[in-house]
């Protein structure tokens, strides 16, 4: 499948998983990001296989296992704890060997957080941002030069606590900002 879309779409393929003979068998067929919802911790070979194929790599958070993330998730902070395991994540990330301009940080809004610790992190996406490196991402990394054969990510220029806003076709990043809501009359 991911074979046949390479040859048949103009946007990068991601492929989502935790496992390093899976992101080995999709960067291997064109693919060329691995979003990885255990940051590496369930199986850490796979940011080997990221770092040899020199793919794009999204660390994820999330609390807890995904059977049991929504069961009575609580922080102390949630910014803080949310960013402080990004930039661990992040540097074990690079520690194996993936370029730095290819990591991405996904804040994993609705993976182990309550509709509170989700608004919160919104809310505080400039600050997060600013912890993990300026590449927070949810759908794609905010600064991202997205290549087929080659990703090629840059570091974001500019505001650090503004994130560029461009975003992947079909995606709302997180460095695009909130949704506005409707808003009927003048």
């Amino acid at each position: 499948m991911i074979e046949r879309l390479v040859g048949e779409v103009e946007v990068p393929i991601s492929v989502d998983t935790t496992k390093p003979t899976v992101a080995a068998a999709a960067l291997d067929a064109g693919a060329v990001i691995v979003n990885d919802v255990s940051a590496g911790r369930l199986h850490p070979a796979i940011l080997e296989v990221v770092a040899d194929r020199r793919a794009g790599y999204v660390a994820m958070h999330m609390q807890g296992q995904p059977r049991t993330m929504q069961q009575d998730p609580r922080y102390d902070d949630v910014v803080v704890e949310v960013g402080d395991y990004l930039v661990e994540r992040l540097e074990t990330a690079q520690a194996a060997g993936i370029d730095e301009a290819s990591l991405a940080a996904d804040p994993g809004i609705g993976f182990g957080k309550t509709a509170a610790h989700n608004l919160r992190l919104l809310a505080e996406l400039p600050a997060l941002c600013d912890r993990s490196g300026s590449r927070c991402w949810s759908g794609r990394p905010a600064s991202a030069s997205w290549g087929r054969s080659s990703p090629t990510w840059r570091a974001p220029t500019g505001n650090p606590a503004r994130p560029a806003r461009r975003r992947h076709p079909g995606h709302r990043g997180l460095g695009a900002g909130p949704r506005r809501p409707h808003r009927a009359g003048p």
